[in-house]
């Protein structure tokens, strides 16, 4: 997994620019390394193999392209917004790769101010879900946190239920929000982490409240 090089990848390009790094799933532990150790702003979303599962491919690419050269504030979301008005720098991923990073170089506590957590997982107990919520918890990681936006857990949907129901409670008081478009099922949007964002209550889009990147680069 990517876990196994990640200090070495922070190691490699810490004397170099940032680049434009897009990925998921496993690919959490550089997404966190990158954004809290070196201060980058990295992209949760497709990459070429899962993009069109979901809708259309060349909206995607567009929509991508747009955002990764500057020429776009706001991502565009695929359901409205059905939850509270959310606001913070977004920082993520994969829930069980995030838990495994607890107590190591990569996950630096407090790095991240302000953060909106974004989480996803797939085909977890919703009891392994919540041991690692909990240890996000118990680590400090959510001190100061600005809420929670909760992706697809990839769960049948008796399963999902329970999942969310916890998770939800395990949050409070933080604002809780579902319907992130981030999972392993379904459409995915590309988001910046590292960014502020903003996306309010029965929104479409998602509002970049600073550049993610420099305008026109690439």
């Amino acid at each position: 997994g990517a876990a196994r090089v990640v200090d070495h990848v922070v190691d490699a390009v810490r004397r170099h620019p940032p680049r434009v790094l897009v990925g998921f799933s496993d690919a959490t532990a550089l997404l966190h390394a990158l954004t809290a150790r070196l201060g980058w702003v990295t992209f949760h979303g497709p990459v070429v193999t899962s993009m069109g599962r979901a809708g259309s491919l060349h909206v995607q690419l567009d929509a991508a392209v747009d955002l990764l050269r500057g020429r776009q504030t706001r991502v565009p979301l695929p359901a409205p917004h059905a939850g509270p008005t959310l606001e913070g720098r977004l920082i993520g991923g994969n829930l069980t790769v995030l838990a495994s990073l607890v107590g190591t170089p990569t996950f630096p506590i407090g790095a991240v101010p302000d953060a909106l957590w974004l989480l996803e997982d797939v085909n977890e107990f919703p009891y392994r879900l919540d041991r690692c919520f909990t240890q996000l918890r118990r680590s400090g990681a959510l001190t100061g946190a600005r809420g929670i936006w909760l992706g697809d857990l990839g769960l049948k949907p008796e399963k999902d239920r329970v999942a969310r129901a916890a998770l939800r409670a395990d949050a409070a008081p933080l604002p809780f929000a579902e319907g992130a478009p981030a999972g392993h099922r379904g459409p995915l949007a590309l988001l910046p982490f590292g960014a502020r964002v903003r996306v309010e209550a029965g929104a479409s889009s998602l509002e970049l409240l600073e550049p993610c990147v420099e305008r026109g680069r690439g």
